[in-house]
């Protein structure tokens, strides 16, 4: 039935509480002592600078570095182009430090539900037999246990003794451990599509432009989930030295193997002594971590990632995924052969969805991939860049594919949107409830919403049936063991438009540009909140896209509806478990927890703004590095969002705070000081009950600044300019896209009485 929205209601004005102001405790979160040791870091050579106080000089750098950082497109803020091997692993550990369970006992009876026995009473002594010049009678001290060692009848032999520390090296141990697994898969008889490899001293390149050196390589294909491939690479790669001594013959065998690279990876292996894995703690973890998210960078069809970490005494299971690591405890390997070649030979033998890929997901000929949804099969093109992919692990795993429809003429583009979330039901309800409003009232968002669905899969867990589907769950994932507290879901969108082509919007050619988009998205978030009551409660760098048309227009629209939220009601910050959105660009109020207000999404649009200014250096060229980030936007990174919320707090006062702006965004100044002075008068939301006069009024601050730009373009045409960052711009470009004979003050009028 139709329902008249009162923004007057109860349930409205329950949104009101009031966010506590700054306090005595506002100093510590301004700067935390926990995170940032160093002083604020210079920024680098040949980047001018201004504080937003407006009273400031000019800063020039005095630093040479020069790295940046990978696009906000491909990762959340925090991963960088030319960071050094540590630096990832350090920024792993920022990310993660909240989100790893273990050592959890029972995780590898769950994966690997195999009995525990000595290897020499072991019942499966078969493919010890096999492995006889490796595993046999010769004493050796156990792993450590309590401060502890036994001595064993039985071990590998070339694996170095844990008392041996001095003189002994990780590449000994993986010298002796890859012939070893390798045995194991011809055991299985795999040994055409699976190998492990010693890459201890041959790189790989990163998704980030760098490289990095796993020190054992677990390589797979002949599945619809890996590239096709001819034959297998050698066990051992030869370094440049050792290529210099080979013949021509052998150096023409090697070229034509197929290449070691992240797309083939099943799992990665590192491998540490005893001794360092203890004093190392969690950095080992991390430097294993930094390998797996460059399988999920390569392997975007990728759910989970299962991996081992060795010493010369004992093994680990780590199960990585979008909601952090779990890991089992580490068992002695020598004490307990049998199981230890059981969990080898069940790794090496999983199917693609055990591995963890999407199955919904394939390769085929001609290097594309096919993918299959309730609305249709879809081909991507693989060597075309993907237009959206989070670089970190612990994330929304946000990924988009541009495609086309498979065996049917269409004129259509269609985006293919994956995300995990832990609100399908009302992000569905909240999607369709908005296309309702937009096609009953013809909005001009440039791309329609086709269909939504949560990906199924299946797993084995002991008393559950084997084929029963599931939808895709971190803890369905992690078989019911070290549950998650954010069981996030994995679902899938698609979407579809017409002409032109749809790019993130940090891809934007210019300032006009950017700013017009930004503009569009404000009055679709007007509409959402006015119309529909409903935010968005994810706006990011990720989530906000530009369509340019065949007409010249340019208009930017908002994607991943995953953190949406349908305001009928008393809808808590969050629901279940987890906080919406990045830190990053999250509302006060949203890191608070606190109900939500109108302004949440709007100064979401503000955040976004100010890490533009402040780390780009303009349209089409680099950003600044992580160490050369304004100290400011440092602070937002961080887990605890009371330091966040706080600083941000802090920022907003306009009498303390400043913030860098670079210098291609200075005709920007205006607009951010506005923008700024907006939310510090309104921080008690409290003082925000006239939603309609807010949108209105952060609405003209992006128009003046479209027309303040229009006049100046026109000016520089009339005096023969150059057109300075208007060269870029089409002319359709700053336009309003509401239609003349429906504004949105019309639509909001009209939306009072809409479908509940």
């Amino acid at each position: 039935m139709d329902q008249e929205i009162d923004f007057n209601s109860p349930e409205i004005q329950r949104t009101s509480e009031a966010t506590p102001g700054t306090n005595a405790a506002v100093a510590q979160y301004v700067q935390p002592t926990h995170m940032y040791r160093n002083p604020p870091p210079q920024i680098p050579t040949g980047t001018v600078t201004r504080s937003l106080d407006h009273d400031a000089p000019v800063v020039a750098s005095t630093s040479k570095y020069t790295a940046t950082y990978i696009s906000a497109t491909g990762c959340r803020p925090g991963m960088f182009v030319g960071a050094q091997a540590r630096e990832n692993q350090d920024a792993l550990r920022f990310e993660l430090e909240e989100s790893r369970d273990g050592p959890v006992a029972n995780l590898l009876d769950a994966f690997f539900p195999f009995p525990k026995h000595d290897g020499a009473t072991a019942p499966n002594r078969d493919i010890l037999k096999s492995l006889a010049k490796y595993y046999r009678k010769t004493p050796r001290p156990s792993a450590l246990n309590n401060g502890q060692r036994k001595t064993l009848e039985n071990g590998w032999t070339d694996i170095p003794h844990p008392r041996v520390h001095k003189s002994m090296l990780e590449a000994r141990i993986i010298k002796a451990l890859v012939p070893i697994l390798n045995e194991i898969i011809s055991y299985r008889g795999l040994s055409d599509r699976r190998v492990t490899i010693d890459r201890q001293q041959n790189p790989i390149r990163t998704f980030a432009g760098g490289t990095l050196k796993p020190d054992i390589f677990l390589w797979g294909k002949g599945t619809p989930a890996f590239p096709d491939a001819t034959g297998v690479p050698s066990p051992k790669t030869p370094t440049a030295a050792e290529r210099k001594v080979l013949s021509a013959e052998d150096k023409n065998a090697i070229d034509q193997e197929p290449p070691v690279d992240w797309r083939w990876c099943i799992i990665p292996i590192e491998v540490k002594t005893e001794k360092s894995r203890h004093e190392s703690k969690d950095q080992a973890m991390y430097q294993l971590g930094s390998y797996v998210r460059e399988v999920f960078a390569a392997q975007p069809h990728r759910r989970f990632v299962p991996s081992l970490m060795f010493t010369e005494s004992t093994v680990e299971f780590f199960l990585w995924d979008r909601a952090g690591v779990v890991f089992s405890d580490a068992f002695d390997y020598h004490r307990e052969a049998a199981h230890f070649c059981d969990i080898i030979g069940t790794i090496v033998s999983w199917n693609d969805e055990a591995l963890g890929f999407d199955t919904n997901i394939q390769f085929q000929a001609g290097d594309r991939l096919r993918i299959s949804t309730r609305s249709g099969a879809y081909m991507v093109d693989t060597l075309a860049p993907l237009i959206t992919q989070m670089y970190n692990i612990r994330s929304h795993g946000s990924t988009c594919w541009r495609a086309r429809r498979s065996n049917v003429s269409d004129e259509h583009t269609y985006l293919i949107h994956d995300t995990w979330s832990d609100n399908w039901v009302d992000t569905h309800f909240v999607r369709q409830k908005f296309e309702l409003v937009r096609s009953r009232h013809r909005l001009l968002t440039p791309a329609e919403w086709v269909s939504f669905e949560p990906i199924q899969t299946s797993f084995t867990v002991s008393g559950l049936p084997p084929s029963q589907r599931f939808v895709d769950n971190v803890n369905s994932n992690r078989r019911l063991v070290g549950k998650s507290s954010t069981s996030l879901d994995h679902g899938r969108s698609v979407w579809r438009y017409k002409g032109g082509e749809c790019v993130p919007l940090e891809k934007y050619n210019s300032i006009p540009e950017l700013v017009s988009a930004l503009r569009d998205v404000v009055q679709e978030l007007k509409i959402l909140f006015l119309v529909c009551k409903m935010m968005h409660r994810d706006i990011t760098l990720w989530n906000i896209y530009i369509h340019r048309g065949t007409n010249g227009e340019s208009r930017g629209f908002l994607m991943d509806f995953s953190h949406a939220a349908y305001l009928d009601g008393p809808t808590i910050y969050p629901r279940s478990g987890i906080t919406p959105g990045s830190q990053v660009f999250m509302s006060r109020h949203a890191l608070g927890q606190r109900l939500p207000t109108h302004c949440d999404d709007l100064e979401s649009v503000y955040y976004l703004l100010i890490w533009i200014v402040a780390s780009h250096t303009g349209p089409d060229t680099p950003r600044l590095g992580f160490t050369h980030l304004p100290q400011n936007l440092k602070y937002w990174m961080d887990n605890n969002h009371a330091a966040v919320s706080h600083s941000k707090n802090y920022h907003l006062d306009a009498e303390k705070s400043t913030i860098q702006v670079q210098d291609g965004f200075l005709v920007l100044e205006p607009l951010t000081a506005k923008l700024r002075r907006f939310f510090g008068a309104c921080r008690n939301p409290a003082e925000m009950t006239d939603p309609r006069q807010d949108f209105q009024e952060f609405l003209g601050y992006f128009e003046e600044t479209l027309q303040s730009m229009l006049r100046k373009r026109t000016h520089d045409d009339s005096n023969n300019s150059d057109g300075g960052d208007w060269a870029r711009t089409p002319e359709g470009v700053g336009k309003n896209p509401w239609p003349d004979n429906k504004a949105p003050e019309d639509l909001e009028r009209d939306g009072r009485r809409v479908k509940k």
